[in-house]
């Protein structure tokens, strides 16, 4: 009978649901600020606490200048194992498109560094449980970077190679 218990407790054991990494927002970098949009590189920390490998199946971020003027939302999808009792930093590139011209025209007059925030989640499981897990990176758009796209963004020919 304490066999059958002991069975029954160890296959309970394996048969819970994982639980969520632990998701510590690092840093973003900005590449490139350009006529379409912004490059950069999100790096994002992913703590996998479970017995088991855990995939990374998409990221998903929204940028918002300012606190509130919305620039667009990407969705990459790099498919990527996380180790079982591991720590290990996603180095997600990304290029987000403008999305409100008016906005960042408004930001790039107003001659000052524009804070930015790049809120999102992560898609992480196994074939038989999945979850989103959120994170939010902040960062600081230079004002020589918001009037370079901006400048970017309205063709006058000649001006820019």
């Amino acid at each position: 009978m304490r066999y059958l218990t002991l069975l029954v407790l160890l296959f309970a054991l394996a048969c819970s649901r994982p639980e969520p990494p632990r998701i510590t927002p690092e840093r973003a970098t900005i590449r490139s600020v350009g006529p379409a949009g912004m490059d950069l590189v999100a790096d994002i920390g992913v703590e996998n606490s479970n017995a088991i490998d855990l995939q990374a199946q998409s990221v998903t971020a929204t940028l918002t200048l300012d606190g509130r003027y919305p620039m667009g939302t990407v969705t990459v999808t790099s498919p990527l194992t996380l180790p079982a009792k591991k720590k290990v930093t996603l180095s997600v590139p990304m290029t987000v498109q403008w999305g409100d011209m008016v906005g960042l025209g408004a930001l790039a007059l107003a001659g000052r560094d524009v804070p930015y925030t790049l809120q999102g989640d992560v898609a992480l499981g196994t074939s038989s449980f999945n979850i989103k897990v959120p994170f939010t990176l902040r960062g600081t758009m230079t004002r020589e970077q918001l009037t370079q796209a901006t400048l970017r963004s309205f063709p006058i020919p000649g001006l820019f190679r």
